[in-house]
């Protein structure tokens, strides 16, 4: 019964992480295209990693590390009561299925791709500037 708690703890614990992981994702990649985020140089930096960590898992698992820790933690608490969708997908059933296919990933790349061309030029004028 003791173990089952710990368990259950850890799976709260895991659930937690990864909606504060999704959520400043998410958020920061709004705050990436409309350009407020290169002011906050630590929350960028928070940005890249945390978006890293999300694209490189979904090459390896095709999902998210933490959800497929979550899924093996609810199997290994309960057999069988691990969801079959993703995170987003499984706690946020009302969006449709197209957003989390394709409308978030174009948002997560487009808005990388539009911080890291902000840090180069960012980077290239102050190199310039320097001379």
């Amino acid at each position: 019964m003791e173990s089952n708690r710990g368990l259950l703890l850890l799976i709260w614990f895991v659930i937690v992480l990864h909606a504060v992981l999704t959520f400043t994702v998410v958020g920061c990649t709004f705050l990436s295209l409309v350009g407020i985020l290169q002011k906050y140089k630590l929350l960028r930096n928070i940005y890249f990693v945390f978006s890293g960590a999300v694209l490189t898992s979904q090459f390896i698992y095709g999902e998210c590390i933490l959800t497929v820790v979550e899924k093996r933690l609810r199997n290994l608490y309960k057999p069988g009561s691990a969801y079959h969708t993703s995170f987003l997908a499984h706690y946020f059933p009302r969006v449709p299925d197209f957003v989390y296919n394709y409308v978030g990933p174009g948002l997560l790349v487009t808005g990388l791709l539009v911080q890291i061309v902000r840090v180069v030029t960012q980077f290239r004028g102050a190199r310039s500037g320097a001379g």
